[in-house]
C-alpha cells in the first residue's frame, strides 16, 4: 500500500470533480458514466499520473469525455447526486492511487453500485477508513490485492 500524498490528493480531487461534472455534461445514467470512464483512454491517464501535465487542460470539454451513450435503452436514466459522483469519482481514484490498481480493475472488483450503497454511511469518513470498510464489505483481501484479483477473475470466469 502506498501513502497518499499531494500528487494522489489531486488527482482524486480532479477525478471526483469530472464524475460531478458528468450529471450536467453526460446524457445517460451516472453509472454507465462511470462504466465508460473507468475503461476509457482518461482513466488510463489518471492510473498513471499523466494527466496532471497535460497542456489542455483537466476540465470535462478539455479531456474529450463522453457526452452520452446512444446504447442505453432506459427511457429515464438513473442519476447520482453531485456529491455522491464526487465521493464515487474520488474513492476510486484515492483506491487506485493507494493499491497500485488501474481503474479497469477497480471497477471490476467493485462496481459504482456498491460504492453508491456506501456513500450515506461512510462518506464523513476518512477515505482509507472508507475504502477498508467497503473492501471488507465485499469479501475482498486488502492485504492480498494480487489474490483477489485472481479470485475475482475466476469467479467472473466461472472458474473455480
Amino acid at each position: 500500500m502506498k501513502k497518499i500524498d499531494e500528487k494522489g490528493f489531486k488527482l482524486c480531487e480532479i477525478q471526483g470533480r469530472l464524475f460531478e461534472q458528468s450529471l450536467v455534461e453526460f446524457q445517460g445514467s451516472s453509472p454507465m458514466f462511470i462504466k465508460l470512464f473507468m475503461n476509457g483512454e482518461t482513466a488510463k491517464l489518471f492510473d498513471d499520473g499523466s494527466i496532471l501535465f497535460l497542456s489542455t487542460g483537466t476540465e470535462y470539454s478539455d479531456l474529450e469525455l463522453p457526452q452520452n451513450y446512444l446504447k442505453e435503452k432506459t427511457k429515464k436514466p438513473v442519476l447520482y447526486s453531485a456529491n455522491e459522483l464526487y465521493w464515487i469519482g474520488y474513492m476510486y481514484r484515492y483506491w487506485c492511487y493507494t493499491r497500485d490498481l488501474t481503474s479497469l480493475m477497480a471497477n471490476r472488483l467493485i462496481p459504482s453500485t456498491k460504492f453508491l450503497q456506501s456513500y450515506l454511511p461512510m462518506h464523513t469518513q476518512d477515505p482509507e477508513a472508507a475504502l477498508r470498510t467497503l473492501i471488507e464489505s465485499q469479501g475482498l483481501a486488502d492485504y492480498d490485492l494480487c489474490q483477489t484479483i485472481v479470485e475475482a477473475y475466476r469467479k467472473e470466469m466461472g472458474l473455480k
